[in-house]
């Protein structure tokens, strides 16, 4: 009996000593977990605000208390991402993956890496496998459907922002990637739809702009493309790009708000200012504007940078025509009719002035090449009709 219970005494205290020794190493791992916690948080607070090295040292002495730790693996390598150590970073989402296997932000994080690194096809299949963990996922989405497009799989880049703007909610971000997308696949009025929701969040955003009066442009809607191009003239001042001051003009144009048009015009830089097109164009708005004289002056010198240009050389013998200019009607009407002999009606012209500068004989050889090009007699002004034959009708 005695023995019996020497047994049973020795039993109950290895029992006890082992449960002290257990309490123990439950309670040290306790307090080790613990204060692997409180690094991790206070590594959090440095990312947040943005000091990724201050971050990383916290992360490194909760990972070191805590060697599984997949919060802080995730964390640092998010960190790491910042610092553009893709490296480092990928070791740690990977990690992260071993410890968390449905972990998707880890999988969008490599993803992200591998795009950065030019290793496209191993970004896209992390972007669909943390697709496939977490289908709701609107990065995920966002980076997949940017890496199609970058391809010049379109299609399958909408189909991702659609899903992108279903989980992620109004970001401009995604009506904008959706839009560029709308518009290689030559939907351009969604686009501009897009576009326009995107400035409606972010008004600030300059590139939306920039996109949505490129597609207003592409569908003739001048007058919406030129109220972004002054828009971002009002925003970004002389810092705009150039290319935009001149399609101003050409929408004013197009929109026949010559005014408009005119002032723009005058805002363009000195090299535009020395172009034959700015002198055409000038000359354009003057000429709609009533304003003969200064429409005159436009044409005449783009005439002496661009001597070829039979269409405007005709718009000084309209003017002179119509201001009864008859000699300089005759000077302009001889050189176009070198280059355009055929041109019926300014032959009728030239004779016109011929004839009230009482120069008969020149009036009657012009009137009568007009006619052998197919102007009728009894169109002719009646004072010059006595000049040119009538004639015979064939039988």
């Amino acid at each position: 009996m005695q023995i019996y219970k020497l047994y049973l005494y020795t039993k109950l205290k290895t029992f006890i000593f082992s449960l002290l020794l257990l309490g123990g190493t439950i309670l040290s791992a306790l307090g080790q977990n613990h204060g692997a916690k409180e690094y991790y948080q206070r590594g959090e607070i440095e990312l947040y605000l943005g000091d990724n090295t201050q971050a990383i040292a916290q992360y490194n002495v909760a990972i070191k208390q805590h060697s599984t730790y997949a919060e802080a693996y995730f964390s640092r390598g998010r960190a790491y991402l910042r610092l553009n150590e893709w490296q480092k970073a990928a070791q740690d989402f990977q990690e992260t993956i071993r410890l968390q296997p449905r972990k998707a932000e880890a999988y969008f994080y490599l993803g992200v890496i591998f795009e950065k690194t030019e290793e496209l096809e191993r970004a896209m299949e992390s972007y669909t496998r943390a697709i496939e963990i977490q289908p709701n996922l609107p990065l995920a989405y966002n980076y997949r459907a940017e890496l199609y497009r970058r391809q010049g799989l379109s299609a399958l880049a909408l189909q991702d922002y659609h899903e992108a703007i279903r989980y992620g909610g109004k970001q401009a971000p995604l009506y904008f990637g959706r839009g560029k997308c709308l518009v290689s696949l030559q939907k351009t009025q969604e686009a501009v739809a897009d576009f326009s929701q995107a400035i409606e969040i972010e008004p600030r955003q300059k590139i939306y702009y920039q996109y949505r009066l490129e597609a207003n442009f592409t569908l003739q809607k001048y007058q919406e493309t030129a109220q972004d191009i002054e828009h971002l003239i009002q925003i970004q001042g002389d810092s705009i790009e150039v290319a935009y001051k001149p399609i101003l003009v050409l929408c004013y144009i197009q929109a026949k708000d010559w005014q408009h048009a005119l002032r723009a015009l005058e805002a363009l830089p000195t090299e535009y200012r020395t172009l034959p097109t700015f002198y055409a164009q000038r000359g354009d708005c003057h000429e709609a504007l009533q304003k003969t004289e200064n429409a005159l002056q436009d044409f005449e010198k783009l005439l002496i940078l661009a001597p070829d240009s039979l269409a405007y050389r005709r718009k000084c013998l309209l003017i002179h025509r119509a201001g009864k200019a008859h000699s300089l009607l005759i000077r302009e009407a001889d050189i176009y009719l070198q280059s355009k002999p055929e041109d019926t009606e300014v032959w009728y012209w030239k004779g016109l002035a011929h004839f009230a500068q009482k120069q008969k004989k020149e009036a009657k050889t012009a009137l009568e090449m007009a006619q052998n090009l197919g102007y009728k007699r009894e169109d002719m002004d009646i004072s010059v009709q006595p000049l040119v034959k009538k004639r015979k009708k064939k039988r």
